[in-house]
């Protein structure tokens, strides 16, 4: 067995001959060899706790901080009366410590809430340096008392003081940490001497090369440069090779990251201090900046050279670093298979030297390279798989810069680049390894994060869900706090805050989106986590009173600042709700014609005004005058509002408010908001001149392009249109649409999932932007480009999913099972957040059912990683092309689309303008604008509606819809056969075919087929039927649709083909049958849900339901589907024309065509008419026709007629089952005659004829 003095030689050698880490020398995986060895030859004597202390120090260095921490403790207490192996011991643990909770990447001290919460730092240094400096005091051992010196004042306080280098950068907070990095500097600078004077060159080099990378990044560039120039000097006046190795690899890191460092790729890995990962904006922009010409290539030159330094020096864990530098290099030169190559290279070289940190190291740089690519599959698995190790190996500070960095190219990647999926997956890689890693505060950050992404898609309900699932987990971790961290009120408080400031913003999206109820359910949430809060050491006067005689600020006077401003938050909010939640109910029930309700509404608001801070009361006033068009009143407020703000920006501000480069950046960013809001009322008061004032002030202190950096710069443009408009200036108006239009598609086409790209269209201030350019085009006097416009702003989404369908998605060979099953999953998350909203808003929520809800949501989205994982590794663009891109059709394309005796009419509308456009083969043969009040139109569209579903007075409200919608292109419609009708907003609930026409209705002049927009005829063709079709029939599988049974049957038998009748009709056979049918009978209840459509379903038997979802998920053949039952056909239909029902999804799920219906039908008329149908369908009448006849037939129908029909169904019956159903009809065979007041006698009334309709190609 080898000696201690043979051995501790060699495992110094094997450590490089030196404990830091940062040098890049040693190789650990030999060292820890040698460090066995030595521990097992002496378990026991003199060189035992030698042994021990060596061992500690080679699983500190190669990333084993647990086994460490194990190792000095037991060490310390072996050693008490040995006063240098003592002190070696005490500082060790310390630096173990260090290294477990104050370590990042970039070699920085780490300033995470989350490792601030398990290790209060700065208690523990009260108490740890007094005993150092005693032991030290103590110990007569010169090389011990040296190297304890070396590990607290250098490598420890190095950490620290990066991070206040980095502080120096921002003017506001220099002269606060100007003294304490001069301390620093002196200390360094002091121990080099020392080093120097007793002929330690190596402890001569590298403080003076930390000293100089602290100059550099504090500002002061060129001393940075003449020390390290010295420093090079002075390591080849040595023949040093690894620390000249050091000084060019420190070049070139200057050259090329010159924010922070190239293994962070220039990205800061500063702790956010909020409730996101968000940083603050000054910090934002200066980092990952592009680059001056040659950068990238000089950097290179000095990292060759250091690599050929560390080659000469044997140091294999100094290539690895300098490889993973030329890997960010070539990262940045966009060569990412080069960059892959040396990443690789680098982590076989850790593996090798036995270095753990630097291998996870390379793990993450590995997985963004791949994610700044082309999103791949098994990032999460990757990601938790480092996670775990940093909580395995007790690198918890180093793993959540790990984590961090892997965020930060999630925003950059979004907000540089506006990538949405790639970010998307790059923040769920980062959540998990925060999850696996126990990091509880960083992984809520996380949430926060994706909700704000998902918010800046357009997905407000996902945001806010997401924002409430992050401000339970801090509310919940601050209630556990105590028996968790170590670390003080302090953090419990902060957490507290962070929750407070997700439901203020939760609070915010709901505002943005007018739901009162969720505003509410957040305000509550506000209140109780104010009053959670602990108890401020002093009151506003006092920290103002201190604050003006105070030059320093106190940890106590800003927890005090900081409880009092989150207390002021929540009583403001709360203040507001007031108004705007019965100001949000006023707008609903006018949007319902309920108006007398609408006004007490409307008072219950202004009556709430005089409770509310001067700062918003007249800003709200404002808008409730403006809501009834006082604007004279309106303007009033407005003003008083303004002159307000601006009298109150120049009251005393706290010195601790924020009083750094950052806080003036949000400073201005606060009055740049203000003005932006501003604006927009005044566009909405029709103060154009002053909206366009503030435009104009913008352009002047922000410079032209001002609105770029917004989250959604298209809702500022579309205020530049309209004042624009507003000003008769309509050629600069039509320039700022377009732009706008332009940004919000280039945002929407990163979008890859169907609900996202509904969500964002659904936005009522994105919606608006393509009726202004509709209406611009008609005022310019161009038809057609307003016909343009139109059709980018409808039904989108289903456009995209008729695309994605037809044509990109031909990669994944035939559309995978896993395919379809990523479809049904996002479409099953949204019905998800549906219900969760739903039962959110509920006065008094059901713990149990919430839970349920969140678990199923989880597992759902566990599920889709996975697919998504699936469908990665089938196709690596799988997200370019999964969400299609539906091409809008001009004119002349819908015309070619059209045969000889069709004719498409379009309508569009909005304010006081609605738009008509007719085109024929030969192209648009008419357009109009026509002055009809939106809100007018919406009053006789309902109307309509309710008269034909409630079987009551239509007339009135057909004629009036006729007037405007039919009669002035009457001439037109005469030539034709064949309609398509493309529908807007409410004008979707029109049975078009029922409205009077000619002495009659449309319906008997022209066959009438519906499309949710003109564009979509290019991915539809006229369902053809075979002679023989496969059939699936399915009919009254919940028992209470008697006549459904009998029309199945009689169904059947045309085809020959026997249905599911009752019972049978369970899910599982229709789901099997579905996707081999090619024609759909389904004779049964639709249950349609408002507020979750992805949960509208059809009902089966034993109860079991066929939803919206799942429907998206199937892969159909069919030529036609007929959704015989109630509702199918209506559906929520988005401020985008996208009508999430039923049809919706039969149609995304591959069927040609589709018959629906309107609203809740009457079962014995449905049959009658179906069958009628199904006759006339089965001799090869086409469907629209066959329908056209069917409805006829029933509109003809008198009593005489019915029962004929009733006993030849009886006749043909063929079960039991159905011959007992006949029988119950034969015993209320009977039909409604004229009643007083009504319009029309038997099934002549539209309830009976008219609720189905056909969407489809003719």
């Amino acid at each position: 067995m080898p000696s201690a003095e043979t051995l501790l030689p060699q495992l110094f050698a094997a450590l490089g001959n030196t404990f830091n880490y940062e040098e890049g020398l040693g190789d650990y995986r030999k060292a820890r060899r040698f460090a066995d060895e030595l521990v097992q030859g002496h378990l026991s004597g003199p060189d035992a706790a030698l042994a021990l202390f060596y061992s500690a120090v080679t699983d500190i260095l190669r990333g084993g901080q647990v086994r460490a921490a194990n190792s000095l403790e037991q060490l310390a207490a072996a050693t008490e009366q040995d006063t240098p192996l003592y002190l070696l011991a005490f500082t060790f643990l310390q630096f173990c410590r260090f290294e477990r909770y104050n370590t990042r990447l970039d070699g920085a001290g780490s300033d995470a809430i989350e490792a601030s919460a398990r290790w209060d730092v700065k208690r523990e240094m009260e108490d740890y340096f007094p005993r150092l400096h005693q032991l030290q005091a103590q110990c007569t051992d010169i090389p011990s008392r040296n190297l304890s010196w070396y590990l607290s004042n250098i490598l420890g306080v190095a950490k620290n003081a990066r991070n206040i280098a980095d502080k120096l950068r921002d003017p506001y907070l220099k002269e606060a940490y100007q003294q304490q990095h001069e301390s620093m500097l002196h200390s360094f600078e002091r121990y080099a001497q020392q080093a120097l004077g007793e002929q330690r060159w190596p402890d001569v080099l590298f403080p003076n090369y930390l000293r100089a990378g602290f100059l550099f990044s504090s500002g002061e560039k060129e001393q940075g440069r003449t020390l390290l120039a010295e420093t090079l000097e002075l390591a080849e006046e040595h023949g040093d090779f690894g620390r000249q190795a050091l000084c060019w690899q420190q070049r070139g890191d200057w050259l090329c990251a010159p924010f922070s460092h190239p293994l962070s790729w220039d990205f800061s890995l500063t702790d956010s201090s909020n409730e996101s990962s968000v940083l603050p904006p000054y910090t934002e922009a200066l980092e990952h900046q592009p680059l001056p010409p040659g950068a990238l290539d000089e950097a290179g030159q000095c990292y060759e050279k250091a690599m050929l330094f560390f080659r000469q020096a044997g140091a294999l864990r100094g290539q690895a670093f300098i490889l993973l530098r030329q890997a960010y290099l070539s990262w940045r030169s966009n060569a990412p298979d080069a960059a892959l190559g040396q990443i690789r290279e680098a982590g076989q070289l850790f593996e090798v030297t036995g270095d753990e940190r630097g291998l996870q190291l390379a793990y993450t740089h590995e997985l963004l390279v791949q994610l700044s690519g082309r999103p791949f599959a098994g990032a999460e698995a990757a990601m938790t798989a480092i996670g775990q190790w940093g909580h395995d190996s007790g690198n918890f500070s180093y793993a959540v810069s790990l984590g961090n960095l892997c965020n930060r190219l999630a925003r950059h990647l979004f907000l540089r680049q506006g990538r949405y999926e790639a970010s998307r997956l790059a923040y769920g890689a980062s959540y998990r390894l925060f999850e696996a890693l126990g990091a509880d505060i960083n992984a809520s950050q996380c949430l926060v994060d994706q909700a704000l992404l998902q918010e800046a898609a357009g997905d407000a309900q996902a945001a806010a869900i997401g924002l409430e699932e992050a401000s339970q987990r801090f509310q919940e971790a601050a209630a556990a706090y105590p028996g968790l961290y170590p670390a003080g009120q302090t953090v419990r408080s902060l957490l507290l805050q962070h929750a407070i400031m997700l439901a203020a913003k939760g609070y915010n999206i709901e505002n943005s989106a007018a739901a009162p109820d969720q505003m509410g359910r957040f305000c509550r949430q506000l209140e109780s986590l104010a009053a959670a809060l602990p108890e401020p050491a002093m009151g506003w006067q006092e920290l103002l009173a201190s604050a003006e005689t105070d030059a320093t600020t106190t940890e106590r006077q800003l927890e005090a600042y900081r409880t009092l401003s989150m207390r002021q938050l929540a009583s403001a909010m709360a203040s507001q709700s007031r108004v705007l939640i019965p100001f949000y109910r006023y707008k609903n029930a006018r949007k319902a014609f309920r108006e007398d309700e609408a006004l007490k509404h409307w008072q219950q608001a202004f009556a709430e005004l005089p409770e509310m801070d001067e700062g918003q009361r007249y800003f709200y006033e404002a808008v409730l005058w403006g809501s009834r068009e006082h604007y004279a009143e309106a303007e009033v407020a407005h003003r008083r509002h303004l002159a307000l703000q601006a009298e109150r920006e120049q009251q005393l501000q706290l010195p601790f408010s924020g009083q750094s480069q950052d806080g003036e950046q949000l400073r201005r960013m606060q009055r740049r908001n203000q003005m932006e809001q501003a604006m927009s009322l005044w566009v909405k008061l029709r103060q154009y001149h002053e909206a366009a004032a503030v435009w104009a002030e913008l352009e002047k202190s922000e410079g032209k392009r001002w609105w770029h950096d917004n989250a959604t710069p298209w809702k500022l443009l579309c205020d530049a249109a309209e004042f624009s408009e507003g000003l008769g200036q309509n050629s600069e108006a039509l320039h700022y649409c377009e732009q706008a239009i332009q940004l919000l598609e280039s945002r929407r086409n990163e979008l890859s999932r169907d609900e996202l790209r509904t969500a964002l269209a659904n936005d009522r201030g994105t919606q608006y932007l393509y009726f202004l350019g509709a209406r611009l085009a008609f005022h310019k006097g161009d038809a057609i480009l307003a016909l343009h416009y139109a059709e980018r702003g409808k039904a989108r989404g289903l456009l995209d999913l008729l695309d994605a369908s037809s044509s990109h998605l031909g990669a994944f060979a035939g559309e995978p099972e896993s395919l379809r099953q990523w479809r049904e999953a996002n479409a099953k998350l949204t019905a998800l957040r549906g219900l969760l909203g739903v039962e959110r808003r509920k006065q008094a929520p059901e713990a149990a059912r919430l839970g349920q809800l969140q678990q199923a949501l989880d597992d759902e989205r566990k599920r889709l990683s996975l697919l998504e994982q699936q469908l990665l590794l089938a196709n690596p663009a799988f997200f370019a092309v999964a969400g299609g891109q539906g091409a809008i059709m001009d004119a002349d394309a819908i015309g070619r689309e059209l045969r000889p005796g069709q004719l498409l009419v379009e309508y569009y509308y909005r304010d006081e303008d609605l738009f008509c456009w007719a085109i024929s083969a030969d192209g648009l043969v008419y357009s109009a604008s026509l002055p009809v009040a939106q809100e007018v139109l919406n009053r006789h569209a309902a109307g309509f509606h309710a008269a034909c579903r409630d079987g009551g007075l239509y007339n009135s409200h057909g004629e009036q819809l006729s007037a405007w919608l039919l009669l002035p292109l009457s001439e037109v419609l005469e030539k034709y056969n064949t309609a398509y009708i493309v529908p807007s907003g409410r004008l979707h609930l029109i049975a078009f075919h029922a409205l009077p026409f000619k002495q009659g209705v449309l319906g008997q002049v022209l066959q009438v087929s519906y499309l949710p927009s003109a564009s979509i005829l290019q991915y539809l063709e006229p369902p053809k039927l075979p002679l023989a079709p496969k059939v699936l029939v399915v009919g009254n599988p919940t028992g209470d649709l008697l006549a459904a049974t009998a029309e199945a049957g009689a169904v059947g038998r045309l085809y020959g083909q026997p249905p599911l009748l009752g019972d049978d009709a369970t899910e599982t056979r229709v789901r099997e049958a579905l996707g081999q049918a090619q024609a759909i009978h389904l004779a049964t209840h639709g249950r349609l849900s408002e507020e979750a459509p992805m949960a509208s379903a059809l009902i089966l038997a034993g109860g079991a339901e066929l939803s919206l979802y799942e429907i998206m998920g199937l892969k159909m053949q069919a030529e036609l589907a007929v959704l015989s039952a109630c509702d199918t056909g209506r559906g929520m239909t988005t401020n985008g024309d996208d009508v999430l029902g039923l049809a919706r999804g039969i149609l995304a799920a591959g069927a040609k065509g589709a018959v629906v219906s309107l609203w809740e039908v009457d079962d014995l008329s449905t049959s009658l008419l179906m069958i009628h149908f199904y006759q006339k369908l089965r001799s090869g009448t086409p469907p629209a026709v066959a329908l056209q006849q069917a409805r006829q037939f029933l509109r003809e129908s008198g009593e005489t007629r019915t029962i004929g029909h009733v006993d030849e169904l009886e006749a043909a019956a063929e079960t039991e089952q159905e011959k007992a159903a006949v029988r119950n009809l034969r015993g209320r065979r009977g039909i409604p005659l004229q009643k007083p007041g009504l319009e029309a006698e038997g099934y002549a009334h539209p309830f009976y004829w008219a609720p189905f309709f056909y969407i489809g190609k003719v």
